[in-house]
């Protein structure tokens, strides 16, 4: 994740992700050396041991800051040529940001063949997988990171996510609700909402969704409400909340099915 704002120019991102997992894992050397260059990013007079091991990166970073991905590419595959495997990540998380996860999973790919203990790999690859709705495999690498780091929540929200899509609901609610125990977010709970309604527990999962369309108020959380409320037989509400997923969504045809199917209901009430 760090790598991925990394990537996109979002350093101050990254570099809270990196201060939040250092937190959980203690001084893992690996986290301290992506800490260092990302301080190294935003203080330039400051070297960092992998920036100073591999300085290529320097030029990669300019290029970066320039919006030159082609340059990038180019620079990181020459590296990855070498046996760098720092370079492989990157490149798969530039290839992830750029949402060709194809490439972006062959290059951390090749970045575990170069170095088979990388473990930030597993869950960026992990990331792709599910994008690109490769849920075991993806939970396979979720797996592995967890053996590592136990107490990660972004680990155990993308493995409740992989559970939702593969109907393992009992696994999913369990692992969104670790995650909540150690980050309680919007992005988390709008997952667990999502187990509780393919469960059927449609009350406990409109509360949640409720309490979010007041502070994340998206096509996903309005339509998702508006969906709970659908099967409580609530149609004037779901009418409302669809409607209003309908225009954040620029008119999502799906939700526009929904909603003519939910207005006909209504009628006949």
């Amino acid at each position: 994740m760090a790598t991925s704002y990394a990537a996109s120019g979002q350093y101050k991102d990254a570099l809270d992700f990196v201060n939040k997992a250092l937190a959980v894992s203690g001084n893992d050397a690996e986290i301290l050396q992506l800490k260092n260059t990302l301080v190294g990013i935003l203080n330039p007079g400051f070297q960092s041991i992998l920036t100073s091991a591999n300085p290529y990166l320097h030029t990669v970073r300019n290029a970066y800051k320039q919006g030159n991905k082609t340059q990038v590419i180019e620079i990181l595959k020459e590296n990855v040529n070498k046996g760098n495997h720092w370079a492989a990540y990157i490149l798969g998380n530039t290839y992830s940001n750029m949402n060709d996860y194809l490439n972006a999973i062959a290059y951390y790919q090749k970045a575990l063949y170069l170095k088979p203990d990388f473990q930030p790999v597993y869950l960026s690859m992990a990331s792709a997988q599910v994008y690109s709705t490769q849920y075991d495999a993806a939970l396979k690498n979720l797996n592995t990171y967890l053996t590592y780091r136990p107490n990660s929540d972004t680990a155990s929200a993308l493995k409740a996510e992989c559970l939702l899509n593969l109907k393992r609901y009992p696994e999913a609610l369990d692992n969104i609700n670790k995650a909540l125990s150690i980050s309680d977010n919007a992005e988390y709970r709008l997952i667990k909402g999502k187990i509780l309604y393919s469960i059927g527990y449609y009350l406990e999962a409109r509360d949640i969704f409720e309490k979010l369309v007041n502070t994340f108020p998206t096509a996903e959380t309005y339509a998702d409400l508006g969906l709970c409320q659908y099967k409580l037989k609530n149609y004037a509400n779901a009418l409302l909340n669809l409607d209003k997923a309908i225009i954040l969504s620029d008119d999502d045809k799906n939700l526009r099915m929904k909603y003519n199917e939910v207005r006909m209901l209504l009628e006949k009430s």
